[in-house]
């Protein structure tokens, strides 16, 4: 992944978490599962 593609990526992220359905979405569906959030780097393979 390119550090152009990643930080589109991040920042989608930031963006839809600072959104404002987000906090009510999350109010609904927090209690449905235990959850974890993981942002990962990809592994650079050969």
């Amino acid at each position: 992944m390119s550090i152009n593609a990643r930080r589109t990526v991040v920042n989608a992220l930031a963006a839809h978490r600072a959104s404002a359905h987000f906090p009510s979405h999350l109010a609904s569906v927090n209690n449905l599962a235990e959850r974890s959030a993981f942002t990962l780097d990809p592994l650079a393979i050969g």
